[in-house]
């Protein structure tokens, strides 16, 4: 488990001669997710299908051939596919959103579900809420945040901005 980061793998398959035959293909891991403009145009920024759709097996992609490769001899014609299966979730869940832009709006929802449509998970709570904004300038050298108190304390939402108050949080 880890607390930033997300591990997906890519899994092979091929539907070879005699027998189908499986390869784990290479770890990926993933600090944080982006967002732009082309995501945005593509999700109507819908935040919560966004995630749903990324966590979710994308349709298998076509391999030009069976690994099953030795100095050049294949051993199999057979039909080979890749997917990418997400193997963890990260604790704390970082999206970085963009360039705030005209194109580029997201409707930010409470809570995130990796799996909207699992009943399994739903009853057990499988979900992350949204705490905190971070909003950097675009020269660099500024941010502000904004964020909620813990949960199940008096609901209280705190401003922080480096430039102004002594860098003080103000609730």
């Amino acid at each position: 488990m880890s607390y930033f980061r997300t591990c997906s793998v890519i899994l092979e398959c091929c539907a070879g001669f005699d027998y189908d035959h499986f390869q784990l293909a290479r770890i990926k891991w993933r600090n944080e997710f982006q967002l732009n403009p082309g995501l945005c145009e593509r999700y109507q920024g819908n935040l919560r299908q966004w995630f749903a759709d990324l966590m979710r097996p994308a349709k298998a992609e076509p391999l030009a051939a069976c690994w099953q490769v030795f100095d050049g001899q294949k051993f199999c014609d057979g039909n080979a596919v890749q997917h990418e299966v997400v193997l963890n979730l990260p604790i704390t869940l970082i999206i970085e959103m963009g360039d705030i832009s005209p194109g580029n709006n997201w409707e930010i929802t409470k809570t995130l579900s990796p799996y909207p449509n699992n009943s399994t998970a739903t009853a057990h709570g499988v979900k992350y809420s949204v705490v905190g904004h971070i909003y950097l300038s675009p020269g660099g050298h500024h941010f502000i945040a904004r964020y909620f108190s813990a949960p199940g304390a008096k609901p209280e939402i705190f401003d922080h901005d480096g430039g102004k108050r002594e860098g003080h949080v103000i609730l």
